[in-house]
């Protein structure tokens, strides 16, 4: 590590060990008092808005979802993920958010109405907590680039342009040759993710007050760095082959399902929904914030977000195949690396390369760490939600435990073969599971507690009824949309390749089926323990197990008292 490096690093612990100190001081106050903490709320609605905002645009926008552009043919892939976003996301989000805001409880606690259908949100919790793993491994390898903490320099991009994929694979991964050969711990990656995971608990430990200010910065630096990004890139020779190959989209590559599977799981995982995220920052809403605004606003924004990285990599791309002389599909190859390989060659076009690479790895370690924050938070609220007299006081020690365990359990992640788990984490838990949760939440809140139900609560919020389109929207759009998504993957997924095209070992698909299965599992375990649980024949247990428990409702009181009145003119109408 050179001198400057090495001052930087200095400079970076200086002032998280000052901040660690003075928060952790406060937090350390107030978990020793002996008063109830209340539940706390958003101080501005902006704050929920970038925090929503810095959990949809991170790394499935900016990373992944360029890589399933170039894997699906460019402008034919644009075509079922803005489908999916209109038709999906947006009517479940509107759902998701507004029983989480009506009640300001988390997907651990919600689904008290409908507790049948508990599971889901336990589901939920644990598919976030298995996602934060591998998460936090991409993040610490962006910290790695933007500290410094490799004896490269920018002239590795001018030797060949093969050079930055060799780099990225050989030097700061040292990847081995297959997922069966592990290899050692890459010491400055498990530096990155222990300095990850400090940063985390740090932004958290008070709770949605520090995350919520954290989030007008890390939330916005990605549109700037974007930006400069993409207005060199339109300059360099090639790039309009590469516009027209993301533009223009191949009608054939739409007749096959892989292109539609992709489509499908990267808008629910990007927008968030079924993973709880959405539900938990939203259950700190003010019960009158307008929920049918948002539910617009935030996939409109993830979508042009998802569009507009994706202008950047194909300039790049159509670059890097004019100076190769090649066609685009063939510059580099296919994986999930594909941001390493084509956002450096653009960076070292810039005047003081150096510095615009340490900016852009930085900015993929902000969105990666905003998304972060929500997967702690989701479960972190979680447990407070359930334990409120046990837990809520004391929100600073969870947290710390949390982080501890997770950053444990994503050591294996940062040996040599440490990508081959996250690339099978991310197979399994974003796509199957990820589209069952969401497509069993929608059942549960729009058919078993109602969208008549669910209406009303949002009358009650905003103070007039919603649109009429949602009522359609969310009965039959959003339930039927997600089944079908799923289904599509269903018959679309296939096991796990290398670059090369050669399978994973068999292990690895028994493996990843038991790591999907492990956020599935508790809707069918708990859906039994609650039948046990209730007095009486099955029928009359079944029917009280799909009816809201007298907690259900809103947080307020003089809400409370609103919905009683509500319930009691239903009754007599019927």
């Amino acid at each position: 590590m050179g001198g400057s490096e090495t001052d930087s690093f200095s400079l970076l612990l200086f002032f998280i060990s000052h901040y660690a100190l003075s928060v952790c001081a406060d937090a350390y106050i107030s978990t020793m008092s002996n008063k109830q903490v209340k539940r706390e709320n958003w101080g501005k609605w902006t704050e929920f808005f970038f925090s929503v905002l810095g959990s949809m645009v991170g790394l499935a926008n900016i990373w992944r979802f360029p890589y399933l552009c170039y894997k699906n043919g460019g402008g034919a892939f644009l075509i079922p993920f803005f489908f999916f976003l209109f038709i999906a996301a947006v009517p479940l989000l509107f759902v998701e958010l507004s029983y989480s805001q009506y009640s300001n409880l988390g997907p651990g606690k919600v689904w008290i109405l409908c507790p049948l259908f508990k599971g889901i949100g336990y589901g939920m919790v644990i598919l976030s907590s298995i996602i934060s793993i591998f998460y936090t491994n991409d993040n610490r390898t962006y910290l790695q680039q933007s500290l410094g903490f490799n004896n490269s320099n920018s002239s590795f991009h001018r030797h060949a342009i093969s050079a930055s994929e060799q780099f990225w694979k050989h030097h700061v991964l040292e990847i081995t040759s297959g997922a069966s050969n592990m290899g050692s711990i890459r010491y400055p990656l498990l530096l990155c993710l222990a300095i990850s995971w400090i940063f985390v608990f740090l932004c958290l430990i008070k709770g949605i007050k520090s995350s919520g200010k954290v989030v007008y910065v890390a939330a916005t630096l990605p549109y700037l760095l974007l930006t400069i990004l993409l207005g060199r890139a339109v300059t360099l020779p090639g790039s309009k082959d590469g516009l027209l190959y993301y533009m223009l989209p191949k009608w054939e590559k739409l007749k096959e399902f892989s292109v539609w599977k992709d489509g499908a799981v990267q808008i629910f995982y990007s927008a968030g929904v079924g993973v709880g995220g959405i539900s938990t920052l939203a259950s700190y809403n003010n019960f009158n914030n307008n929920c049918q605004r948002d539910a617009f606003i935030f996939p409109l924004i993830d979508g042009l977000t998802s569009w507009f990285a994706g202008l950047t990599t194909f300039c790049i791309l159509g670059y890097m195949a004019h100076i190769s002389n090649t066609d685009i599909s063939n510059v580099v190859t296919q994986g999930p690396g594909v941001a390493f390989v084509v956002y450096p060659e653009a960076l070292s076009t810039l005047p003081f390369a150096q510095l615009w690479s340490s900016l852009f790895f930085l900015m993929l370690f902000m969105v990666g760490m905003d998304s972060q924050f929500v997967h702690v938070q989701t479960l972190v609220t979680a447990l407070t939600d359930i334990f409120p007299n046990q837990l809520r006081n004391r929100k600073m020690l969870i947290t710390a435990i949390t982080c501890v365990i997770t950053f444990l359990l994503g050591i294996p992640c940062v040996t040599q073969g440490g990508v081959y788990i996250v690339q099978i984490l991310d197979w399994y838990c974003a796509s199957l599971s990820l589209l069952f949760l969401a497509f069993m939440e929608a059942c549960g809140v729009c058919y078993i507690y109602g969208v008549s139900r669910l209406f009303d609560d949002i009358t009650l919020m905003l103070g007039y009824k919603p649109l009429a389109i949602w009522k359609p929207l969310c009965k039959y759009v959003a339930p039927v949309s997600a089944f079908a998504c799923w289904i599509i993957t269903l018959i679309g997924h296939s096991s796990l390749k290398y670059d090369s095209g050669e399978p994973f070992p068999i292990w690895v698909s028994y493996f990843g089926g038991v790591i999907a299965l492990l956020s599935i599992i508790p809707f069918p375990v708990a859906a039994i323990k609650e039948l046990l649980s209730l007095p009486g024949p099955f029928l009359k247990r079944l029917k009280t197990s799909v009816k809201p428990t007298s907690e259900w409702g809103p947080a307020i009181k003089k809400y409370q008292q609103c919905k009683n009145d509500i319930n009691m003119l239903t009754i007599e109408e019927t």
